[in-house]
């Protein structure tokens, strides 16, 4: 019997958030019956599987985890542990960070010819790159901040039209790791300092006072899609830390407004805004829009796009009666009619070149 795969895991600063989201939709999976296989990439890239996977206290030294492999075996790749071949039916990928949500672990997928969920390996790096993503929104007149780009090494300037306090952040992390507001010279360079301690480029951009986190996901493809409340994430005016959001596994809905208190016209900004989006990268899945609001004014700007929501953001279609399990079920569809769509164009050319090529003697 072919099984879903859960991959999760890997060489990422998101790295337990990762183990988080796969450790919800393995329930889920376990609730309904439907047969899996967890495959748990650890830092050192070494896919690992087992239900010892299931109990998340067995992480840190790994306890009883089954090491595997992908092997190439009567002509597909199968999931071997020891001496047993698996073959997987879809992966659900729940990955997160650098190096994992950009396209990477998907592109090994596509490589090995299996269904796997989530954007495109193009759309999944372009959304991930925070300031690439920024200029394509700009260019289409979405509301995003201004900002602008360093790298490791740049000159420190700062352009005229920017000015105390500002917001400096990892150009390709997530989950708020590295991001700070500074107000003056010195605490800027203090940080870049540790923010390239993370990445090779930063953005900087200019703070929205009266600041109000508000968040939406879409889950489908382009033809086809559910859109899902909207959360209102943080009602203080300052920056989330990673600690805020994903700390000592607390609940996902700890603090969170759903659907949010908003005026309407916010609303529809809002959906607007992340429709358009989701259909100009051309991503597919389950994505979460997060926007930034100023209360006073009432404007919204698209702070970024996260293509592998944490926990596949499933808590925001709840009142919806779109289920967990609605959703895995969806993302699982999506990713076989992806796949056979890719499978049916054409790969191979009639007339080989190889036939024209003369040998030198």
């Amino acid at each position: 019997m072919k099984k879903i795969a859960v991959v999760f895991g890997g060489d990422s600063l998101e790295h337990d958030i990762s183990i988080i989201t796969g450790l919800y939709v393995l329930e889920e999976l376990e609730k309904n019956n439907i047969s899996y296989l967890p495959l748990y990439l650890s830092h050192e890239n070494v896919f690992y599987t087992g239900n010892a996977l299931l109990n998340k206290d067995n992480y840190e030294k790994k306890k009883h985890f089954i090491r595997g492999e992908f092997v190439h075996k009567n002509g597909y790749y199968q999931f071997k542990v020891k001496r047993r071949c698996i073959d997987i039916d879809c992966a659900i990928l729940c990955v997160h960070g650098k190096g994992m949500e950009d396209g990477k672990l998907k592109a090994l997928f596509d490589f090995m010819h299996i269904p796997s969920t989530s954007s495109s390996v193009l759309s999944s790096a372009l959304i991930q790159d925070k300031y690439f993503s920024k200029i394509i929104m700009k260019n289409a007149n979405v509301p995003v901040v201004d900002a602008f780009f360093l790298r490791k090494g740049d000159k420190i300037e700062i352009p005229e039209n920017f000015e105390f306090p500002l917001i400096v952040k990892p150009t390709n992390l997530g989950s708020s790791i590295g991001v700070k507001k500074v107000n003056n010279q010195k605490e800027f360079e203090e940080h870049l300092t540790l923010a390239f301690n993370y990445d090779e480029s930063v953005i900087v951009e200019k703070v929205i006072n009266n600041l109000k986190e508000l968040n939406i996901a879409i889950l489908g493809d382009a033809t086809n899609y559910q859109i899902s409340e909207i959360e209102m994430v943080n009602s203080s005016d300052n920056v989330l830390s990673f600690s805020d959001k994903y700390e000592l596994f607390r609940s996902k809905f700890d603090g969170h407004v759903i659907p949010a208190r908003i005026p309407k016209s916010v609303e529809n900004d809002i959906t607007n805004i992340a429709q358009t989006v989701f259909k100009l990268f051309n991503v597919k899945g389950v994505l979460r829009f997060d926007f930034l609001l100023d209360s006073k004014t009432k404007e919204v700007y698209l702070n970024e796009i996260n293509s592998i929501p944490g926990s596949l953001a499933f808590y925001l279609f709840k009142n919806l009666d779109i289920s967990f399990i609605d959703i895995l079920n969806k993302l699982i569809e999506i990713a076989k009619k992806e796949y056979k769509e890719n499978r049916q164009l054409i790969s191979k050319y009639e007339h080989s070149s190889l036939k024209t090529l003369t040998r030198k003697k």
